[in-house]
């Protein structure tokens, strides 16, 4: 009786998962490579070599530079926009609430303080330097916006129907709370400033308290 002499396996293509390990990989390896050159003089070459990955691999899933750059942005904000939920509804303090949530504008904006995710600031200068990239931070922020406005006026509206917080116009207290954060942000955005965690988390306190002055039934 003979024996039958099989063929080798083929190769195939990547699982699924290994696709989405790949891609996560050159997502982290562009974060690090681009807060370490800049946009500019990032390097393709040292991007595919941190992720393990060859050129043709990142070719197949980014055009150039600046479509990686979007993708980290884009990651970046999906990031943030996760947060929401548990963010604003871990207490039914409203004074923790909006500590917290000032707290993650200051991050939204200025980055992690142990620089594990950018903030607006920093993904604005980047794009800065390739003038050819499309205004994907300006769209990012709208984005932010119209999600943050939208949760953080039905986080008020509960308040008001509970009786903690007393609120006529749900909108506009949106808006009055962002009105006492957002300046004082962006002046921090302007000077060389660094926030310790612990600073950061008194701005948030005193932003909250400043808001709530009045308002807490």
């Amino acid at each position: 009786m003979g024996f039958v002499k099989l063929a080798p396996a083929a190769a195939g293509r990547p699982r699924g998962c290994e696709i989405e390990m790949r891609h996560t990989r050159l997502l982290d390896a562009a974060e690090t490579e681009f807060r370490a050159y800049g946009l500019a003089r990032a390097s393709i070459d040292r991007m595919a070599a941190t992720a393990c990955v060859s050129k043709a691999t990142f070719y197949r899933h980014y055009r150039d530079k600046a479509d990686l750059f979007q993708a980290v942005a884009f990651r970046h904000m999906q990031n943030l926009v996760d947060r929401l939920p548990q963010l604003l509804d871990v207490t039914e303090d409203p004074r923790e609430v909006l500590t917290a949530f000032a707290r993650l504008l200051l991050d939204v904006t200025l980055g992690a303080p142990d620089e594990t995710c950018f903030g607006v600031t920093q993904l604005r200068i980047m794009a800065a330097e390739l003038p050819s990239l499309p205004d994907v931070v300006t769209s990012l922020q709208r984005r932010w916006r119209q999600l943050r406005q939208r949760r953080l006026a039905d986080y008020f509206q509960e308040m008001k129907e509970a009786g903690r917080l007393r609120i006529d116009d749900v909108e506009w207290a949106e808006q009055a709370f962002m009105r006492v954060a957002v300046p004082h942000i962006q002046m921090l955005t302007t000077s060389d400033f660094r926030m310790s965690p612990e600073e950061r988390d008194v701005f948030a306190r005193m932003t909250a308290g400043i808001f709530l002055d009045g308002i807490l039934a």
